[in-house]
């Protein structure tokens, strides 16, 4: 079934539209086998719209999404077999965690327990808890084992990183880079810019439902919030040079992400009378608004 010189997920003008105007708009990516894309924007932006259209978990507006060159309306069985799906929420489960991962596991005729035995171990998650005595944190543990038991060929993660703490954040980290050593080809939506940039070969910016390359130099570039309280009222001109992005202000307090040296900033603001300056690293959703107004 698997066509080695077709692309392991090609998507064009995927287009999934809401009545109030939401949704995504004429999406188009080829991706490689083995590569990592990561999806970045914030909430609302259409990250897992994106992925439940290409998973016809929703009826797309328009647009052709194939694995392998294969449709999933038409090989069905046989593209679901190779695909592993972490939704952005976990199904809520009365019996015990294993219960449940030894049920789905029938979808795919073959015996998985030392895969789910194996993962279990590796993301510490006692499985014989009933899903409802689980934290939100070995909820999503339990998620991201159903997505990687059967060995899929093709990954895709929808907030992967959510109520996991530090240490399993990195060993998620350590098993996709493994999986994707092996050319499982792994699709990730996330506001976690940070842990994207570590896997991904490209990051995409979703925004208002349209999708970019973001530059690996926009990336790399370091980013500083910047909050001025002032002494004056408010005057946009003393705030018009280089490296400025989400500028906001109310009365005489002003904020903005700047890109750039901080030593030209201080020389940019010298002359503005100030009651307060802050200078501060800027969290991943105000990043992802100043990268918003470079694409």
């Amino acid at each position: 079934m698997i066509l080695p010189m077709e692309k392991a997920l090609k998507v064009e003008n995927l287009t999934k539209l809401y009545k109030e105007n939401r949704g995504i708009r004429d999406v188009s990516l080829n991706i490689d086998e083995g590569m990592a894309i990561g999806i970045i924007g914030p909430s609302g932006s259409g990250k897992s719209t994106l992925i439940k259209a290409m998973l016809e978990l929703i009826t797309k507006t328009s647009g052709k999404v194939s694995f392998y060159g294969k449709s999933l309306e038409r090989n069905y069985v046989d593209i679901m077999n190779i695909i592993g799906y972490l939704p952005d929420k976990q199904y809520e489960f009365k019996n015990k965690a294993i219960d449940l991962l030894k049920y789905t596991s029938r979808f795919y005729d073959l015996d998985f327990t030392k895969e789910i035995e194996y993962y279990a171990k590796r993301l510490n998650v006692d499985l014989n808890k009933t899903m409802q005595e689980m934290s939100s944190g070995e909820l999503q543990k339990v998620g991201i084992i159903e997505a990687l038991y059967h060995k899929p060929k093709i990954l895709f993660l929808d907030e992967p990183t959510s109520y996991l703490d530090a240490k399993s954040t990195q060993i998620l980290l350590d098993i996709l880079r493994e999986l994707k050593e092996s050319k499982v080809t792994i699709f990730i939506a996330s506001h976690e810019l940070s842990f994207i940039h570590k896997l991904s070969d490209e990051i995409y910016m979703l925004n208002e439902g349209k999708i970019n390359l973001i530059d690996e130099a926009l990336l790399k570039a370091d980013h500083k919030k910047v909050t001025i309280a002032l002494d004056q009222e408010f005057n946009i001109r003393k705030f018009q040079f280089n490296g400025i992005k989400y500028l906001n202000f109310e009365k005489n307090l002003v904020s903005f992400i700047y890109q750039g040296d901080i030593n030209k900033l201080l020389k940019e603001i010298e002359g503005i009378k100030m009651n307060d300056l802050t200078i501060e690293n800027p969290s991943i959703d105000e990043i992802i608004g100043g990268l918003a107004d470079d694409l």
